[in-house]
């Protein structure tokens, strides 16, 4: 994908959102691979209110250079609200 940082976020989400239904929350982390590119992201499994506690599933997604989504995995679930002890 010969394109900008910022596109390439911008297909990523749109590309999760259309193939899981899920909305987009935050790109946790892009990186360029051998044959493409490995995104992980956060998606709304489930909205709550209060908003901390929506659900939010941690997504790995790969992408060919041409922006063609080859496969995703989802690595974890949190709520909103939960605070990671890695920082």
């Amino acid at each position: 994908m010969n394109t900008s940082l910022e596109q390439v976020i911008r297909l990523g989400a749109s590309r999760m959102q259309e193939m899981t239904n899920l909305q987009f929350s935050t790109m946790v982390a892009v990186e360029p691979s051998d044959d493409g590119w490995h995104l992980q992201l956060e998606l709304v499994e489930k909205e709550s209110i209060p908003h901390g506690m929506d659900v939010l599933g941690l997504y790995d997604a790969w992408f060919d250079p041409n922006g063609s989504l080859l496969r995703f995995a989802r690595r974890s679930v949190r709520r909103r609200s939960d605070v990671s002890t890695d920082l």
